[in-house]
């Protein structure tokens, strides 16, 4: 049996240098119920935490900036 030590954290291949190079490389991930990466009790940190936080809110904040410039562009035609 694995020593708690010997398990990974889920999050570790999630790299923030890498989502400023590509805004919404981690959204699939996010927003996929199967893939989610939730958290594990004793393996994951409170660095962790804070890493996902940051990113969920980067990813989402650009997905809403995306979307309100779509429809702030858009001309009703009546």
């Amino acid at each position: 049996m694995k020593d708690r030590s010997d398990l990974e954290c889920l999050h570790s291949k999630f790299d923030v240098k890498e989502l400023y190079k590509y805004d919404f490389m981690y959204l699939q991930e996010l927003v996929d119920q199967d893939s989610f990466p939730v958290f594990q009790p004793g393996i994951c940190s409170e660095v962790c935490k804070e890493k996902m936080k940051f990113i969920v809110n980067h990813t989402f904040s650009k997905v809403l900036k995306l979307m309100n410039n779509y429809f702030d562009d858009s001309k009703m035609v009546f």
